[in-house]
């Protein structure tokens, strides 16, 4: 693999770039990282600006952006105590907690098709957590992985200078696949920058605000981003291992190596994008075919898309709440608005075609997959 090298830059630099061969050390045929070149690109105030400039210097390469954000954690927690719909809860416990809070980072790694890193970019947002709304002790979290939040402060990006210059970059439409992990909060945060003004505002509390509810917000981001690949559904659908653990655990499993530290958006960013080239070499002899299925469903994990722990627990508030009658699952094939994710009986268990027969990779090859199965919305149900 080949990798353009970049140099970390301070707010008044310009990074530099050099292109060069990738180092590549091999170890259960995973490429490592040469930790001593390839660097992350802080993006403050000072070079914003020149980062998208440099961003737009190579768009006709890459194909794939690898997203993750950072945030002051969570403040409204579900309850249901209603007949809502789980899209609908979860969706307004999203907007509850997205509109009330404020990004902290944003990264971004680049990729053409063959894996190619052309940038690792980390977008540093302007917050005062003195007076912001946040969670002490994801803060504590992120101050310990050395977010420097005096130097947000000073230093940070607005809102809208960030928005401008995004909009100025040609990232929308179909060109791109982005891919993330878990990435509810990632492109509702993302989405809160950039969803118009005029249209979606709250005026009462003087601030941005994701659309009202959860359809409208669904059709905002698929005219944005296209096209979208959630690492925690795509583990879903193939052997990989997943147990609902976390993406330094599945980084690990996949021996994949990381840049920089965890709770930071660059480098988990590009630990994303690294994770979902080292799953493409894996299922490299029917990937094509994968991709395909994945892009149709559009599916983002926490959105359109929830583990059967997940679904269990909404399952049993609701009946507790207003009674079995009102609720009852159902499998029919008509209705792709959610898909809940569960083991297959190990009987069950299917015969997938060209194998890599490399016995590393089959270590890090679990044998029971899971398959999706749906949910009839809850306007659709009768007692």
């Amino acid at each position: 693999r080949k990798c353009i090298h970049v140099t970390r830059t301070t707010p008044n630099e310009t990074p530099q770039h050099n292109t060069t061969q990738h180092d590549t050390t091999q170890h259960n045929t995973t490429t490592q990282h040469n930790t001593t070149q390839h660097k992350i690109i802080d993006v403050y105030k000072e070079n914003l600006a020149s980062i998208f400039c440099d961003i737009r210097s190579f768009s006709h390469i890459y194909k794939y952006v690898s997203i993750d954000s950072e945030y002051p954690g969570i403040i409204y927690e579900r309850n249901i105590n209603s007949g809502e719909h789980i899209l609908e809860h979860t969706y307004t416990i999203l907007k509850a907690n997205v509109d009330a809070l404020s990004l902290i980072q944003l990264g971004l790694t680049f990729f053409d098709d063959y894996g190619t890193v052309y940038g690792t970019y980390q977008f540093n947002f302007k917050i005062d957590i003195r007076t912001a709304n946040h969670n002490n002790r994801s803060i504590q979290i992120l101050k310990k992985a050395g977010v420097d939040f005096k130097k947000l402060y000073d230093h940070g990006i607005s809102e809208e200078d960030f928005r401008t210059e995004w909009f100025r970059s040609s990232f929308s439409g179909n060109r791109l696949i982005w891919i993330c992990y878990h990435g509810c909060y990632d492109m509702a945060y993302l989405m809160k920058i950039l969803v118009n003004n005029d249209i979606y505002y709250d005026e009462k509390e003087q601030r941005r605000a994701l659309p009202k509810n959860y359809s409208n917000f669904i059709a905002e981001t698929q005219k944005l981003f296209t096209n979208i690949i959630d690492l925690k559904f795509l583990c879903r659908h193939t052997l990989i291992r997943l147990n609902d653990q976390g993406l330094q655990k599945l980084g690990n499993n996949l021996n994949c190596s990381r840049l920089g530290s965890q709770h930071q958006a660059g480098s988990d960013s590009l630990l994303t994008g690294e994770i979902f080239f080292q799953i493409s070499k894996i299922y490299f002899s029917y990937w094509h075919a994968l991709m395909s299925e994945m892009l149709k469903k559009w599916r983002i994990y926490g959105f359109n898309c929830f583990s059967r722990e997940d679904m269990d627990w909404f399952v049993k508030r609701q009946r507790d709440q207003i009674g079995d009658a009102i609720l009852r699952e159902e499998k029919i094939e008509s209705d792709d608005k959610i898909e809940i994710l569960e083991y297959l009986d190990p009987k069950e268990i299917p015969t997938l075609p060209n194998l890599p027969p490399n016995s590393n990779q089959m270590q890090i090859i679990q044998q029971i997959p899971l398959i999706p199965i749906t949910l009839v919305p809850t306007n659709q149900l009768t007692n």
